[in-house]
């Protein structure tokens, strides 16, 4: 996110993203637009993630398959390891 300085890009590789993917960017960048702390980059980031995890929850809970839920799952544990 820019915070507001440049237009956000819309990249063509995140149409080709899986669904809760794509869920949980927008849900992060919307976090960055609705809330901002200058001067701390770990803050904004780590609230952004939290409003993201929550987010994608209840994505999944309404519109998201089981399958799409425990493949984004894995997928976010093989990138924390």
């Amino acid at each position: 996110s820019t915070l507001g300085w440049f237009g956000d890009p819309v990249l063509n590789t995140f149409v080709g993203l899986p669904r809760p993917a794509l869920a949980a960017l927008i849900c992060h960048e919307l976090a960055h637009a609705r809330q901002f702390f200058p001067g701390d980059t770990a803050l904004s980031e780590a609230f952004a993630t939290v409003v993201e995890e929550e987010a994608l929850e209840r994505w999944l809970a309404r519109e998201g398959t089981e399958e799409e839920g425990l493949r984004y799952l894995r997928r976010k544990l093989e990138v924390s390891n």
